[in-house]
């Protein structure tokens, strides 16, 4: 898990550079007004500011590769339901002494693969062989489901963390660039001040890319904490469906 996370660190480093140097390269090239502007906003004067929105794009790419890696994560998670870990059959009832078969099923299942539906499953099983009540195996499931899901909102730590730091790069580029501001004001001796509104544009569109990239990101973020929701609330469902429901203490 960490190298993964180092490979996205290095994998985002790479790329907002390559980016910022294309947009200097764009910079440097393109004279007309609306071009160089565009080029310009987007980072490619690297001295005056666009440092600051190269650190930009670095966050946020990595942000977003976080947010990828943890959706891969779901879906391979989602395969373990195709996997018969348990029996989907209508009508197919579990009695007790099949409990301790179906979790030596799924013990030999893991040596191969390990998904967060087997170790759950794994454990009602052993819940159940040790206390023979259906009530604390529910209780068990709806447990680990919550466990499940504290673990993964931890996973989400450093994603959470990249994002704050999106728009916060973005508020210390537009104060760094006042601060320039203000300085070369100081020093005009004539009536020209085209030199301090342009030091006051680019420091705002530090700002203006960093929240642009933070919207996108935030959805983003949104969008995985709902399908990470939604495979726990599926993982519950599966096992009191087809484990659960399906235990028949009266006639085992």
């Amino acid at each position: 898990m960490k190298q993964k996370s180092n490979k996205n660190l290095i994998m985002s480093a790479i790329l907002a550079l390559g980016f910022t140097l294309l947009c200097w390269a764009g910079y440097s090239s393109v004279n007309d007004g609306t071009g160089n502007r565009i080029f310009k906003l987007l980072g490619g004067d690297f001295a005056d500011g666009g440092y600051i929105q190269m650190l930009t794009y670095f966050t946020f790419t990595w942000a977003m590769l976080e947010i990828q890696r943890n959706l891969r994560g779901i879906q391979r998670e989602y395969t373990s339901f195709d996997q018969d870990i348990l029996p989907t059959q209508e009508n197919y009832v579990v009695y007790p002494e099949d409990m301790n078969k179906l979790r030596l099923k799924i013990i030999d299942f893991e040596k191969t693969q390990v998904f967060l539906l087997s170790t759950m499953v794994k454990k009602a099983c052993t819940k159940f062989i040790r206390t023979k009540s259906v009530a604390e195996v529910q209780e068990l499931i709806s447990s680990q489901v919550k466990i499940n899901q504290a673990i993964a909102e931890s996973r989400q730590s450093v994603i959470r963390y990249l994002l704050w730091a999106i728009p916060s790069l973005g508020f210390i580029g537009t104060v760094i660039g006042i601060s320039q501001a203000l300085v070369k004001a100081g020093e005009l001796t004539g009536g020209d001040t085209k030199v301090v509104t342009d030091t006051l544009g680019v420091a705002f569109d530090t700002t203006l890319v960093a929240l642009i990239l933070s919207m996108f990101a935030m959805w983003s973020l949104h969008q995985l904490q709902a399908k990470e929701e939604q495979l726990h609330a599926d993982m519950e469902e599966y096992s009191i469906n087809n484990l659960v429901n399906r235990i028949d203490t009266q006639h085992g």
